[in-house]
């Protein structure tokens, strides 16, 4: 299934077309789909970046997928990180799916 010293990758527009909805997001909404384990995942990327996850903590993972979101929406990501504990170095509230991206069509 994988390719010796293979490397995954996720790449998407940030937003919407309209630039109105992040497809980076804090939490997925109840009952949605996961389709790839965060485990494989080695990097995302967006028209901002490319966000290196593999080894990292989930903080880590956090800071980096804020830093190639659409700028406008990454002090309501920090926020809503900071909320849900994410970046907290202690966060006690840490889902196994916290901070995921959400691939959305259109």
């Amino acid at each position: 299934m994988f390719a010796e010293h293979g490397q995954s990758f996720i790449v998407l527009h940030s937003t919407t077309a309209d630039e109105s909805v992040s497809r980076i997001v804090a939490q997925l909404h109840p009952g949605a789909a996961v389709t790839t384990f965060k485990n494989v995942v080695d990097c995302v990327v967006t028209e901002y970046g490319v966000a290196e996850l593999r080894g990292s903590s989930i903080r880590e993972r956090t800071r980096k997928l804020i830093s190639i979101a659409h700028p406008k929406f990454r002090d309501e990501l920090t926020r809503q990180a900071n909320e849900i504990s994410t970046l907290r170095p202690c966060g006690l509230r840490l889902s196994a799916f916290s901070f995921l991206v959400r691939l959305l069509l259109g």
